[in-house]
């Protein structure tokens, strides 16, 4: 499964936009996916800012990981 597939099943489930995308990818980010959810339940009440949040996060953990 892609992770756009992953990340609308997600959604299905209940997970909000960014919790969706954010779980979507954390495996690659070292984290689990119930890790991934908690570290974007904040941003329940935030759809929008926790969107281009999330998106922005992705990029610097999978950075991080890729440069050490």
């Amino acid at each position: 499964m892609n992770k756009v597939d992953r990340a609308e099943e997600l959604f299905r489930k209940g997970y909000n936009c960014s919790q969706s995308v954010f779980v979507a990818f954390a495996e690659e980010l070292g984290m689990s996916e119930e890790e991934a959810a908690r570290t974007e339940e904040y941003y329940r009440s935030r759809p929008c800012v926790g969107a281009c949040r999330t998106a922005a996060e992705i990029a610097e953990k999978y950075l991080q990981r890729e440069n050490g």
